[in-house]
This record gives structure tokens, sequence and C-alpha cells, in this order.
């Protein structure tokens, strides 16, 4: 079974909103707000504002207790309906073999190579740049908790920059999916878990990528 979390913070608790409606009109399944403030009516798992990203996840990682978790922040809306075929072919994928997460959409410049258990998934070179990113992920919670924990801490950017040093301490390996969509910047869509990677760029709504998603959800 996999916990379906979103990390989010009360100053971006208007964005929030937004996911949330997606959410339910996409998915519909339980959810647990990660946030520094309890959220609505949603299962909220606080965690201390003044900590850095890193303990602050690990904090609320080490009170769920199923094996898979995906991993979300709250400006990463669905737009479409997942593949939930595929999304229990990848979990137990997780569940059976090696790999610590799968990217549920092929992101930035990483080393990737073709992965023999499925045709729509790649591996990720453990010493890739951004081995970890800020993108919607199934992960292994042990596993994700011991990268934060190797890590320290650090900042949501510094733990994307620093991540493939962060992982040759522990050589976690990953994997993301791919089947040949779309590009958009460095992001490519994504049939399993459509979802706009990321809805805020350096503080702007990213209507240069997402104009058409972004538009449907401003007009509802």
């Amino acid at each position: 079974m996999i916990t379906n979390i979103v990390y989010s913070n009360n100053d971006y608790f208007d964005v929030l909103d937004i996911f949330i409606d997606e959410w339910n009109h996409y998915y519909n399944k339980d959810l647990i707000v990660f946030a520094d403030t309890p959220y609505k009516n949603k299962k909220t798992i606080t965690y201390n504002n003044n900590s850095k990203y890193t303990d602050r996840l690990i904090e609320c990682l080490e009170q769920i207790n199923n094996e898979i978790v995906l991993y979300q922040h709250e400006d990463m809306f669905l737009y479409d309906y997942p593949n939930q075929n595929k999304m229990n072919e990848y979990e137990n994928i997780l569940k059976n073999n090696k790999y610590s997460f799968i990217r549920l959409a092929k992101s930035g410049y990483y080393n990737f190579s073709k992965n023999n258990l499925n045709e729509t998934l790649l591996n990720i070179s453990s010493d890739s740049p951004y081995f970890f990113a800020v993108q919607s992920s199934l992960w292994k919670k042990n596993d994700l908790i011991e990268f934060l924990k190797q890590a320290g801490s650090l900042s949501i950017w510094d733990l994307e920059i620093l991540s493939p040093i962060i992982n040759s301490k522990i050589n976690l390996q990953g994997l993301c999916h791919f089947d040949n969509e779309q590009k958009r910047g460095n992001h490519h869509d994504s049939s399993v878990w459509p979802y706009i990677a990321t809805s805020i760029d350096k503080g702007k709504w990213n209507f240069l990528q997402y104009k058409i998603e972004l538009e449907k959800i401003k007009n509802k």
C-alpha cells in the first residue's frame, strides 16, 4: 500500500488548496499533508518550521507506517487521470527489487539507461547530477529517510545539488518513468502520473510551459 504525501507550508496553503482540488478530481485517494501547521480537515503531520528541509521531511516520514510513499509538493498539480495499473506495477517493482525510488517523469540531465524490469522505466546513474529531484516520485520510505540523514541539515536546493555526493556514501539505486512523452523545458510529461512539474517557477505561475493546464484550472 502506498501512503500519498504532499509537502507544504502555511505560506503556500493557497497553492495547496488548488493541489487538493485537482487531487480530489483526478485521484481522490487518502492524502497526508506535511506542513508546519494543520491544514483544514486533512490529516496533517506537522514539522518544526525552524528546521531545515531535510530535517522536516525526516520528522514527518518517521511517523508514516507504510513501506512506500508517494512524495509530492503542493505545486505539482494533477491535470489528468493517473494510470493506476502502471502505478501498481511500479509499487510492486519497488517492493520486490533493489531500487529505492521511481521518479514518475523523466527530468533533468541524468545519465539514463534501459531497465530490464519494465519497458517504461529507465535506470538513473547513481552519480547523475540531481540524483535526488523534487519531483513526484515513489520512494521506499526507509531509504528516503536514510538518504536524508546522510545529507544532514540541508535546504531543498542544496539537497538536490549535493545529492550525487550524498548518494556516493550509500549508493541507492533509482529509476524514472519514460514512455516517449513530449518534453517541456527540462521535464517530460508523464502518462502514468500526469502532473505539472512544476506550477510555480521562481515565484511565478509557470504559464510558459503549462499554459493550457493552468488556464483550465484558473477558469474553473
